[in-house]
This record gives structure tokens, C-alpha cells and sequence, in this order.
């Protein structure tokens, strides 16, 4: 079995023993230099490309899976390569959600929207065959939540100086940025066609793989003393020449077992689009139970008097109340 410090997968293996040696392949020549500077210049590009978004994917959250440990931690992941390496499209997608769905015991996907416009960012979250949902959104000055649980819908604002209360994803979960490689890279020779992987390890191993075509990240390892795997797959060009996976996985194993375990598979996307402000500002339902954090007077809560946007009516009640 493997120790935990030593988990980077199989695929990572050649990696670590190849950056330790001072062979002549891994110094810093004029192709890895123009190679590692096109990854950067991508990397900048790709961080201020997308203005907004709108993106509709499924979400399998599997959690801890501790039957997953030792050897079936590798068999695992590499399982979820293999249907990622399959080249038609459909087919790849096909093969994807049955090994999670097979690795996680269920078929249950969440139904995820988000929407990004500048800072603005929300997730609304659905859950099929249930009464279930939560809308999280976080803007410049301000986070909004709210969930409905068999008909008790809730809403809470708070500012941006308060820390979160919930994760609120954004593009950085599909598509991840990577950006300034510096001296401390290596360009590593890579064992998967059209694909291209650098890596350091100081303090701790670290790898990167990128499309050869796109220079978009595709995997992200990191270790230790817990492993994190992110693998992003099915790259498709949409308009405007940007570039963003079809599905993907993320899964953290410590103490040789998988303790988190996530993936998604994009439904529909559209980039750099008119949004309108109900699609960018939670909105919440008549008489939903508001409580207002940012309220001096610490007032538990009230119920919004009409449907609207959560901030418009907490502000409104904010003032009456500084008014009486």
C-alpha cells in the first residue's frame, strides 16, 4: 500500500524521479523557456477573457469514500482517465458519469446554474426528486444566500468584510487559471499525446498538465500529506476562441483514502453575454424568513413583503428600521 506522502498516482510516478535528476533534459533550455512563457501568456490571457457567463452543468458531490483505499485509489482515477481519454465527445461523456456514478453508489446529480458577470458571481443549486434547493450568490460589497429546504425558504445577506458561509463556485471550478510559471518549473516529459506537463518540488510535489493546443490546464496534483487530484477533460472551442472542459473530477485522499470526492459534467454554456440583473442578483419568493447580518441592531429577521432582489429588500428594511 502506499504511504500518503508519496501519492501522486501513477501517472505522476516518472515525474517526481525525473525532476530530481540533474539530467540535461530537465534544465532550463530555450524550448522549455518559449514553452513555459506561452503558458503564462495563456494562462494571463484566459484570466480576463470571460466577462460573463452562463453555464448549466450536473454535480455529483460522492463525499468521503472510504471504500476507495490503497491500491483501489489508483484503479480508481485511472478508470476515470480512461473514459476522459475516449475521443468522441458523447461517447467520453457516456463512460465519465457511469464510473462516478459506479464509484460514488448513485445516480443522483445535482443540477447546478451559474452565472458570473465581473465579480458577480452565483450558483443556484437544484435537487432533483426532492423539495430541496439554495441560490448562493457574492458581489463587490456584499454575499447573499438562500435555500429552500420541504418549504422553508430562508435568506441571509452579509458583507464582504464577514467570512462565508457557504462556498459559492465559480469558473475557477470549471476551468481553473494558471499563470506565471517563474524558474522554479520544469517542463516534464509527458506520457499523454497533446498534453504537456510542468512541475516543482519544493516544500511539496506540484504538477500541471495543459492542452498542447490551447495551453488551457487540464490536471492539477498536489501533495502532501493529502493528495488533491483535479482532472478537467473534453475541451470544447466555443465563441470568441474560448476554451473550457466538458467534465471533470476532483477528489482528496489522505491516509490512503478518498475523503472528498466531486465532479460535474457541463450541460450548456454561453460566454461573454448580455446577462440581466435578475439573472446576476438573488432573487428571493414573497414572504421568505430574510435575516440581515450587516444589521447593527442585530435584528433576528423579517419576511420579505414582495418578491424582489434579497439586497433591495434588506436595504429597505434596514432603513425603516434606522428611521423609527
Amino acid at each position: 500500500m502506499m504511504k500518503p506522502s508519496s501519492r501522486v498516482g501513477i501517472f505522476w510516478s516518472l515525474a517526481i524521479v525525473l525532476i530530481g535528476i540533474d539530467s540535461p533534459a530537465l534544465l532550463a533550455q530555450q524550448a522549455d523557456r518559449d514553452l513555459l512563457e506561452a503558458i503564462d501568456v495563456a494562462g494571463r490571457r484566459q484570466a480576463h477573457e470571460i466577462q460573463s457567463a452562463r453555464v448549466v452543468f450536473k454535480y455529483r458531490n460522492g463525499g468521503a469514500r472510504e471504500q476507495l483505499s490503497g491500491p483501489k485509489v489508483d484503479a480508481a482515477i485511472e478508470k476515470l482517465r480512461r473514459a476522459m481519454e475516449i475521443e468522441d465527445l458523447p461517447s467520453s461523456r457516456k463512460a465519465f458519469q457511469k464510473v462516478v456514478e459506479e464509484l460514488t453508489g448513485g445516480d443522483q446529480w445535482s443540477e447546478v446554474l451559474l452565472v458570473q458577470q465581473g465579480e458577480s458571481i452565483r450558483n443556484r443549486r437544484t435537487f432533483p426528486q426532492s423539495e430541496i434547493s439554495n441560490d448562493f450568490a457574492t458581489h463587490a460589497d456584499h454575499r447573499t444566500y438562500y435555500w429552500n429546504e420541504n418549504g422553508l425558504q430562508q435568506a441571509e445577506i452579509e458583507s464582504k468584510d464577514q467570512p462565508a458561509k457557504r462556498v459559492i463556485k465559480s469558473l475557477t471550478f470549471l476551468r481553473p487559471v494558471f499563470a506565471d510559471p517563474g524558474d522554479r518549473w520544469k517542463v516534464i516529459p509527458a506520457n499523454s499525446t497533446g498534453t504537456v506537463t510542468i512541475g516543482r518540488t519544493e516544500k511539496l510535489p506540484l504538477f500541471f498538465s495543459f492542452d498542447t493546443q490551447s495551453n488551457v490546464m487540464t490536471q492539477w496534483v498536489i501533495g502532501t500529506p493529502a493528495t488533491n487530484y483535479m482532472v478537467r477533460g473534453g475541451l470544447t472551442t466555443y465563441p470568441g476562441e474560448i476554451v473550457m472542459p466538458t467534465y471533470g473530477f476532483n477528489i482528496t485522499v489522505l491516509d490512503d483514502k478518498v475523503r472528498t470526492f466531486e465532479a460535474f459534467l457541463i450541460e450548456k454554456a454561453e460566454y461573454n453575454i448580455q446577462l440581466g440583473d435578475q439573472e446576476v442578483h438573488l432573487q428571493v419568493p414573497e414572504k421568505t424568513r430574510m435575516i440581515d447580518s450587516r444589521d447593527p441592531q442585530k435584528k433576528l429577521y423579517f419576511h420579505a413583503p414582495r418578491e424582489d432582489d434579497a439586497l433591495t429588500l434588506a436595504d429597505e428594511n434596514l432603513a425603516k428600521r434606522k428611521a423609527k
